[in-house]
């Protein structure tokens, strides 16, 4: 082994140890910025092979998203998904309430961002409980949960999108092992959340 392979095994695994532990002699930012530099000085990481390595549209794709949720915010378009849900799940029971909203939160989440989702489903969750006099907690519960579980495509979010270039899958891929992954949580999470009320 050359110096440079075991170097970087030194680094990787200090970096490790330090995150299973949770010792950070400087902020963590800064512990990465200092781990990068001693790559860069003793040349096992070089900027050029990374510049040419990183997919610049998926981060023009992830830093467009947060303004898309907002956008919709801001034109109205969580209010108008609120009351069509409200006018359509008020005679309903809690449990198909609290599975469409997790479903339509879901849904949304696979198209864009989980954080935009959050920040365009809570008020829409809050409307619906308040709507139906029931307790607001499973409706919150419902969108924190689905917008995390954005599985079935490779945009909702940024884990999926970095694999679906570097990894070799098709969208395909994500729409039949996520989509089945996803139906298996919506139906789990809809179950337990309407046991909450």
């Amino acid at each position: 082994m050359t110096l440079e392979i075991i170097l970087m095994f030194v680094v990787l695994l200090v970096t490790v140890l330090l995150f299973i532990f949770e010792i950070f002699p400087v902020d963590k930012i800064a512990f990465f910025v200092i781990i990068s530099l001693i790559l860069l000085v003793t040349r096992n990481l070089d900027l050029a092979k990374v510049y040419k390595k990183v997919n610049w549209q998926i981060f023009f794709l992830l830093a467009g998203m947060i303004p898309l949720g907002v956008a919709m915010h801001n034109k109205g378009a969580d209010m108008w998904i609120s009351e069509k849900l409200l006018g359509v799940l008020s005679d309903q029971p809690h449990y198909v309430t609290i599975g469409v909203l997790f479903l339509t939160s879901m849904l949304l989440s696979g198209v864009i961002s989980n954080n935009a989702t959050a920040i365009i489903m809570t008020p829409i969750a809050i409307a619906l409980s308040q709507g139906m006099g029931l307790d607001f907690k499973p409706f919150i519960l419902a969108v924190l949960f689905a917008s995390n579980f954005s599985f079935f495509t490779p945009v909702g979010y940024q884990t999926n999108t970095l694999i679906y270039s570097v990894g070799n899958y098709k969208f395909k891929h994500f729409l039949v092992v996520g989509g089945v992954l996803s139906l298996i949580l919506w139906l789990v999470a809809t179950f337990l959340l309407s046991r909450m009320f």
